[in-house]
């Protein structure tokens, strides 16, 4: 029977030398047995009478201590003290937004709303705040978009473990779903059609950005520019000196291919208004400039840009992105395009950016 050491790929490698005759060289071994193409042996290649000795004399000695010495830091050098790593969060910060994903409207309180506005429709009345943000992006994320019999399981097992009452809420969520899986987001797109494949949850990106004030970025940027649009409304003396000098990080909520196209898509669970016509085009505008989103997925955009610039051969802006969606999903309908923003910027607009993010 096999011994104890045999009974591994370690074992079995050196009960096999201790087996082989005593002047038969470890590579000698190793070539008998056909294992060269699967074990590098350039440091196994001693005759194995000569294990056990001591290697010390091999080790050419040290005649000069001072060649091992640690290099001084200079005691007049500058500390750097700008850089440091930044996200959408750090930066609007400074700007007298935290950043988070809130729901807005008149909201009382996380998980609170007047008996005045409740609506007909209940997914206005599931609660707000970052509770409820984290519970949908955990659905989302983890949803077969195209396979609905599974809906209704994770709906459950997500609100039980969110702390959430599942036979209050488990279909007006559900209902929710369906009309965001549902709703035409260009003409033959759809997220129902978008299979388990063709997407990528929370992309993580970091990459080095050298820049000053943001507000020096304007002047770079088209006229009908949406970035433009945002940044035009912030003053100038909001944004710190080398706000962005480091790196810039994030996660992105979903990342998917559809028809050879990219495209960004980011969750908002807010709640707006609370009333299923606070959802039009004008209101979901005003919240992505309020609430700095314009800024989050034009960094976004970046990241994916270069992702897929270093990954696709002959990858174009142009052709190869679709654009960006955020999908506010509860107003979202499948016979209107509430609820939903939409945006593909020029891509002089992530060139101006990107070179505003690479000056040192």
């Amino acid at each position: 029977p096999p011994s104890d050491e045999s009974s591994n790929a370690q074992g079995y490698l050196f009960e096999g030398i201790r087996n082989s005759v005593e002047s038969q060289s470890v590579n000698q071994w190793v070539e008998q047995n056909g294992y060269g193409a699967e074990i590098t042996h350039s440091f196994l290649s001693l005759p194995v009478k000569e294990t056990g000795k001591s290697l010390a004399r091999s080790v050419p000695s040290i005649s000069d201590p001072q060649a091992l010495s640690a290099a001084e830091f200079p005691p007049d050098r500058a500390l750097v003290s700008d850089m440091g790593v930044h996200s959408f969060s750090s930066l609007t910060r400074q700007i007298d937004f935290n950043g988070a994903d809130l729901d807005g409207g008149t909201q009382l309180g996380e998980g609170v709303w007047d008996e005045e506005s409740l609506s007909p429709d209940p997914i206005f009345d599931f609660p707000a705040g970052a509770h409820a943000g984290n519970f949908m992006h955990d659905v989302f994320e983890h949803l077969e978009f195209d396979d609905s019999t599974t809906w209704a399981g994770l709906i459950e097992r997500k609100l039980k473990h969110h702390q959430f009452d599942s036979a209050k809420w488990q279909s007006p969520i559900h209902k929710m779903i369906e009309q965001v899986m549902q709703v035409t987001l260009a003409p033959g797109l759809t997220l129902a059609g978008v299979t388990r494949t063709e997407r990528i949850e929370e992309m993580e990106f970091l990459f080095p950005s050298f820049s000053s004030k943001f507000s020096e970025l304007l002047s770079e940027l088209p006229t009908d520019s949406m970035l433009r649009r945002y940044l035009s409304g912030i003053s100038p003396n909001e944004w710190k000196e080398n706000a962005t000098s480091g790196y810039l990080t994030g996660k992105i909520d979903l990342v998917f291919r559809s028809s050879g196209k990219y495209y960004l898509l980011d969750w908002k669970s807010n709640r707006l208004n609370g009333k299923p016509d606070g959802f039009g085009i004008d209101a979901i505008e005003k919240e992505m400039l309020d609430h700095h989103y314009v800024l989050q997925y034009h960094l976004y955009i970046l990241a994916l840009h270069r992702f897929l610039g270093s990954r696709l051969k002959d990858y174009s802006y142009e052709r190869d992105f679709g654009g960006v969606y955020y999908l506010f999903t509860r107003g979202i309908r499948e016979s209107s395009r509430d609820g939903i923003f939409y945006d593909l910027p020029d891509i002089r607009v992530i060139g101006a950016l990107e070179e505003f993010l690479s000056c040192r």
